[in-house]
């Protein structure tokens, strides 16, 4: 069986992966100790949340939505992180040269056999 070597991943072995995987670990905790946010100033760039010309809007009003760019950008994040990883399950499963036979093989439907919603986060308030 002949495999693809991609340039990007000379030198890369799993070995050395998790080796600089664990030289990086951290946590929310180590990050974010002893830092607090200054609620009376933007979290991102005024460039994210672009309603500079919505004149209407009061200081406060800009700041607010400041906040709410900031958290949606967050609450993002954290979706990524967490079910990117489960699609590429998905993906890495896949017949893609017909060498190995994957779950659901010979089905015309995508993920059959799994609710969807058995992957989204509870609703906010739960």
């Amino acid at each position: 069986m002949e495999s693809t070597t991609y340039t990007f991943t000379h030198g890369l072995d799993y070995a050395s992966i998790v080796a600089a995987s664990e030289k990086v670990a951290w946590s929310v905790d180590e990050i974010f100790r002893d830092r607090r946010f200054d609620a009376s100033k933007p979290m991102v760039p005024a460039s994210w949340v672009r309603t500079q010309a919505l004149v209407f809007l009061t200081d406060q009003d800009q700041l607010t939505l400041n906040h709410c760019r900031a958290f949606s950008y967050a609450h993002l994040t954290g979706n990524y992180e967490e079910f990117i990883p489960l699609h590429l399950t998905g993906i890495i499963q896949q017949d893609w040269h017909g060498r190995r036979q994957s779950p659901g093989h010979g089905t015309h439907q995508r993920g059959a056999g799994v609710s969807p919603a058995a992957a989204l986060p509870p609703p906010v308030g739960v």
